[in-house]
């Protein structure tokens, strides 16, 4: 067994062999430390080369996408502008609109009420036309004092008497005939 331990390598770096200066059969000496130390420098420079090129690719990409994130901000910004300027340009229109047609409103009430009141008062009119009685009924149904009633018979009598009947007329005739002149006065 020992034979064949010696043939295989107890620690690969990075896919190497040891050699037999850094292997078991070497010395704790300044040699062996020295290549080891060597050796780990080496694997740590192409660890870094290798990192540091893909950092700075990552770096370059993080760049453009800070650039591109930044026009893009500005772009959103314009365009929220913009929205913002026509959201308040339509508020500024629906409040015109809004305006307008509560005044448009008001107005046509107004215009209803008047016209309403203008039928309103058509139409009493008309119903009082309907409704009135004659003149002749006024008259009987007024309470006439008395002195006035005999001025009214005595004109009445005066107007018979004159002529307008043909021939003179008695009181009686002129009483008969009382309802007859009152309709002729009015």
């Amino acid at each position: 067994m020992d034979s064949t331990e010696e043939q295989q390598p107890v620690v690969r770096m990075r896919g190497r062999p040891l050699n037999e200066t850094n292997g078991t059969n070497a010395t704790n000496g300044t040699n062996g430390a020295q290549n080891a130390l060597q050796r780990g420098l080496e694997a740590l420079q192409e660890n870094c080369s290798e990192e540091t090129e893909e950092i700075r690719k990552l770096d370059s990409q993080l760049d453009h996408l800070n650039d591109y994130m930044s026009k893009m901000e500005e772009r959103l910004k314009l365009h929220n502008e913009k929205l913002m300027e026509t959201l308040r340009h339509q508020k500024e229109e629906r409040e015109k609109r809004r305006r307008s047609f509560h005044e448009r409103m008001t107005q046509n009430q107004a215009e209803d009420t008047a016209f309403q009141q203008q039928m309103a008062s058509i139409l009493n009119r008309v119903d009082s036309v309907r409704n009135r009685q004659s003149i002749f009924d006024i008259v009987n149904n007024m309470d006439i004092p008395k002195l006035e009633f005999h001025a009214l018979i005595g004109i009445l009598e005066y107007r018979a008497m004159s002529g307008s009947m043909g021939v003179k007329s008695s009181r009686k005739q002129v009483f008969a005939n009382r309802n007859l002149s009152i309709n002729k006065l009015f």
